[in-house]
């Protein structure tokens, strides 16, 4: 091989982990290439021969093997745990073509040269990678079961166009493809599947970056949601899927500029990105429930409880417009707003429902047989804050007056109080109060 070889560049470059391939295609290139030799032979644009594996190489070899590994056994774990949850199926099949993926770019680490087809179905699992990440996502922090549906389908379009064009250059005669990549289209044929290879490789590049938007904007959104719901948000708030994402959004950064010449990135920069990455949501995915499943009693359900429309609280009365259904899709008027909140502060006081460390709105329905989106409503307009917060005073009250008239310590006082952490303790005390419990206790005394 010599450096000053012309050749258009080859679009059977190996594609990595949340990596795709060069901006490339039979049509229309003939340009000299300014990577040095073996850097060459790394992206597929020339034969390696002479080059041998370079340390970078042999750790990135290594990475891609550890990553394949974990992958494998993250999608068999959460493949056993379908039935219990839609989103594990698409939890599962991220990590079953994350090790595809990985077992690729484990054989193109040490082979520079790649047949046709095998860069278009990498392309195709690449897409695939990040659209069953934001399925997973999705479904992950679904308010209901969310299974497939058919409207999902059109995330399958990319790949499968890719493994369409896969399947085609498969089927070309070696000696027809290898002109194709050499020397770039010269027939009807040849013309059309350049211009689909181009324009699905333009796809590759960017349908990352557009799931990796959805996702931002799911993680963003999921705090705010789940303070609707809930008062406790351990194990729900999903902080792991946002490295997942930075890391993501990395390997798709490097990808591009690497498929543009702008940089060269080391063999084993990549493997060890993509063995982060699976390590870091294989560690948290496989005991990770849906955000939005009812915990308690040993199990996981979606289904709230059914609300007792029949009983109320002391000092109320119950009310037919507030049974389940009622309003569920209107704004209630100002009165029923009233009832209902007093309603909410009689089961607080009276039953003491904050000291439940698992409290959340769908308890909150059973106990006032009031439906779920009736009290949503009343905390916005009325109590003007979340159920998170709302039920975070009470705790934070019940605190004071422990810390006031007891000498247990802090930490008891929090789990007493109905904290289930002492950071979470900690962090509302001091927004309520603005000074920790040690502070306040002395103050008080």
């Amino acid at each position: 091989m010599r450096s000053h070889h012309r050749q258009s560049p080859d679009p059977a470059r190996p594609i990595r982990f949340a990596r795709t391939s060069r901006l490339s295609s039979p049509v229309g290139q003939d340009r000299k290439n300014r990577l040095k030799p073996c850097a060459r032979a790394r992206f597929g644009l020339s034969p390696s021969r002479g080059c041998g594996l370079q340390t970078s190489d042999i750790l990135g070899t290594a990475f891609y093997a550890a990553g394949a590994g974990a992958a494998v056994l993250a999608a068999l774990s959460l493949a056993g745990r379908v039935p219990r949850a839609p989103a594990y199926f698409a939890g599962a099949g991220f990590f079953a073509l994350a090790a595809a993926v990985s077992l690729s770019n484990l054989y193109w680490s040490a082979h520079s040269e790649a047949p046709l087809w095998a860069s278009e179905l990498l392309g195709s699992l690449v897409v695939g990678l990040f659209a069953l990440l934001w399925l997973y996502l999705r479904d992950l922090s679904s308010e209901t079961p969310r299974p497939f549906r058919g409207a999902d389908a059109w995330h399958a379009a990319i790949p499968a166009a890719k493994a369409l064009l896969a399947m085609m250059s498969a089927a070309m005669p070696a000696s027809y493809a290898l002109a194709l990549q050499t020397h770039g289209p010269s027939d009807t044929l040849g013309i059309v599947y350049g211009l689909s290879s181009f324009a699905t490789t333009i796809a590759v590049l960017f349908f990352p970056l557009y799931y990796l938007g959805r996702i931002a904007w799911v993680l963003w959104r999921i705090p705010v949601q789940l303070k609707q719901a809930f008062a406790d948000l351990s194990g729900r708030r999903l902080i792991w899927m946002r490295a997942v994402a930075i890391l993501a959004l990395m390997n798709a950064v490097l990808s591009i500029l690497v498929s543009v010449e702008a940089v060269v990135v080391p063999e084993s920069v990549f493997g060890a990105l993509a063995l982060v990455q699976i390590l870091t949501m294989g560690i948290w995915a496989v005991n990770q429930s849906p955000i939005f499943a009812q915990r308690g009693a040993g199990e996981e359900r979606f289904s709230p409880p059914e609300p007792e429309a029949e009983t109320s609280p002391p000092g109320t009365a119950a009310n037919d417009d507030d049974k389940p259904g009622k309003y569920e899709r209107s704004l209630l008027p100002d009165e029923r707003l009233d009832r209902i909140a007093a309603r909410i502060e009689a089961v607080f006081r009276d039953k003491r429902l904050h000291l439940e460390p698992n409290v959340s709105l769908a308890t909150l329905a059973q106990a006032t047989g009031v439906a779920p989106n009736a009290l949503s409503q009343t905390f916005s307009r009325r109590l003007g804050a979340t159920f998170f917060d709302y039920v975070n005073r009470w705790r934070v009250e019940e605190a004071k007056r422990l810390l006031e008239t007891s000498e247990e310590a802090v930490a008891r006082v929090a789990y007493e109080s109905g904290f289930n952490s002492r950071s979470a303790f900690y962090n509302a005390f001091r927004e309520a109060t603005g000074m920790t419990p040690a502070a306040y206790r002395t103050a008080q005394r």
